[in-house]
């Protein structure tokens, strides 16, 4: 019997891959299958600031006055020049807002300078200040005293030898006010436990010139208080000494200039815009040693009056005494004045000990 002849399978034969030693391969989704997100920059509205105060302002003008504009478009817009072009910042809005971004405003601030920026009339019964606000006051009463709250509600105050821009405030709104947790004007004695808070008012703007003018007691500059800077309100021109009317701005206004302590207007160095800058010695030594520019009061003894043997030049030396004695004593006056209204706001807690020692110490 013939044997049968052995077929060879044709089944392929497992071929084993030798395996590789190395860096093992990443492990995770492989790129066909992922596709990253793309983030989509936000883009604000046109037209509209991001500023909280730009458009809280623009809110409580809008809800308020509405009917005073023909649109929102012109509500907003810029007014324009002989030309044609926008005036940067010259939209009621801009113009409120510009008065409350250093500071905050309530609302009812905000309702009040747009009031006065809008309502004020020329032929109106001229805005008077009591007399002796023309006087010369020490630089610390713009800190130590409420020159404000007593202010006609028309009333601007433009300072720009003493702030940054603006240069001007409403007077009313010089003064602090102190408000609840709804920011309404408090009514009753202030209460932090129940949310009270102080909104500083726009006379804090003066701390800088004030902490110029410390400077220069503090480096020896200047000794006594019969030398340091002192400042008045004036009116349109240097010697006036009453409210005027800006026709261009549309406003009554007074101005706070810088002096010294015989009137004569004076910076002292002091730039607001750059209030950091060095003191000059050389002109301040050159202020304190500038002569008298008071005019002697010829009158007190006349050519005809008894002299009691004394010379012309006799008589000329005790006028200057009596002078100066009489003024001796109207500044001691002065200071026991101030320190009982300091004291006062002490009691009150209007200050706290720390800066009842400090403007002790000035006085």
């Amino acid at each position: 019997m013939a044997k049968k002849k052995k077929i060879e399978s044709i089944k392929p034969t497992k071929v084993v891959k030798k395996r590789k030693v190395g860096r093992p391969k990443k492990r995770g989704r492989k790129k066909n299958y992922y596709t990253p997100k793309k983030k989509s920059k936000k883009v604000a509205k046109k037209g509209f600031s991001r500023n909280l105060t730009y458009n809280r302002v623009r809110s409580v003008l809008w809800t308020n006055f509405k009917e005073d504009f023909p649109s929102y478009r012109d509500f907003i817009s810029n007014l324009t020049d002989e030309e044609g072009n926008k005036i940067k910042g010259s939209s009621i809005v801009s113009q409120v807002f510009a008065q409350c971004k250093s500071l905050d405003c309530v609302d009812s601030d905000i309702i009040e300078i747009y009031n006065q920026f809008k309502s004020q009339n020329p032929d109106d019964e001229k805005p008077i200040l009591p007399p002796d606000y023309y006087d010369n006051h020490y630089y610390w009463e713009l800190e130590t005293e409420d020159w404000w709250s007593g202010f006609d509600s028309r009333v601007w105050v433009v300072a720009p030898m003493l702030i940054q821009d603006p240069d001007n405030f409403l007077g009313i709104l010089g003064s602090d006010r102190y408000v609840d947790a709804n920011g309404e004007l408090l009514i009753r004695r202030f209460d932090g436990r129940q949310g009270d808070s102080i909104i500083y008012g726009k006379a804090v703007r003066f701390k800088e010139f004030i902490s110029y003018c410390n400077q220069m007691q503090s480096q020896g500059l200047i000794g006594g208080s019969d030398d340091v800077p002192n400042w008045r309100f004036v009116g349109e021109q240097d010697d006036d000494e009453e409210v005027y009317w800006n026709p261009l701005a549309r406003r009554w206004e007074v101005r706070i200039v810088i002096c010294d302590p015989f009137g004569t207007i004076e910076d002292y160095g002091f730039e607001p815009n750059e209030p950091d800058l060095p003191i000059d010695e050389g002109l301040i030594n050159g202020i304190l040693n500038r002569p008298n520019q008071e005019v002697i009061n010829e009158e007190i003894i006349t050519a005809e009056a008894p002299r009691q043997g004394m010379s012309e030049a006799e008589i000329k030396i005790k006028e200057k005494e009596l002078e100066q004695e009489d003024r001796r004593i109207k500044l001691e006056e002065q200071r026991s004045e101030r320190i009982n209204k300091l004291m006062e706001k002490y009691l009150d807690d209007k200050i706290d000990t720390e800066t009842f020692e400090r403007l002790l110490k000035l006085i």
